[in-house]
């Protein structure tokens, strides 16, 4: 684990992650001894039958689940633009390579116009976030949230183990405080969303 992990610093509490991700995949492959591959194969490919199975039954429970959105509705239309707005503000958490992902041109224009400083003023007092120490990712944060510096209470776009990018908004227009955590971006996130705490689960027969 720790080769497949060599572009990482060590730092402190690595090395606990690694045994305790070591451990998990240990226990995990122990149910596993006396199956060839094709074993394993042949149960994943008979569960996903099963489960399409499922999806095909009709589950008046859960109709409304797998109904379309009815947008003649006002209250449906009112939570879809309000999902809608804030999918900006959890988009914002991936920093400026989120441009290169919906525009490559574009996020082409606006690297080379931050390397020149374009719409920077002189004198500008700039916050600054850990993690980004040129501001692109704080540019990006409030280009696409439209919020100001002074709307930011926190914002750390470092990616530590157990410590993933993360800030902290107030969106006056709504009345919220906004807290956005980013998802699995790094290398570091991913040994965090692998760590885990096995546990025993009681099935009825």
């Amino acid at each position: 684990m720790e080769w497949l992990c060599c572009c990482i610093r060590p730092g402190e509490g690595h090395r606990n992650v690694y045994v305790e991700i070591g451990t998990v995949m240990a226990d995990s492959f122990t149910y596993f001894r006396g199956y060839v591959p094709s074993d394993v194969a042949a149960g994943i490919a008979l569960m996903a039958m099963e489960q399409k199975a499922e999806h095909s039954v009709e589950d008046p429970l859960h109709k409304d689940l797998h109904s379309p959105l009815d947008f003649h509705s006002t209250s449906v239309c009112a939570q879809y633009n309000r999902v809608v707005y804030y999918v900006r503000y959890a988009t914002a958490a991936y920093g400026w390579k989120i441009d290169y992902h919906n525009n490559a041109l574009r996020g082409i224009a606006t690297s080379l116009g931050r390397m020149c400083g374009v719409g920077k003023k002189k004198g500008e007092t700039v916050l600054k976030a850990r993690g980004d120490p040129l501001g692109w990712n704080l540019d990006n944060l409030k280009r696409l949230t439209r919020v100001t510096d002074t709307d930011i209470v926190f914002v750390s776009f470092a990616s530590e183990v157990f410590c993933p990018a993360f800030y902290v908004v107030v969106d006056h227009s709504q009345k919220t405080v906004v807290v956005v955590i980013r998802g699995t971006f790094s290398i570091k996130d991913a040994l965090t969303d692998l760590s885990a705490q096995p546990s025993l689960l009681a099935i009825s027969e």
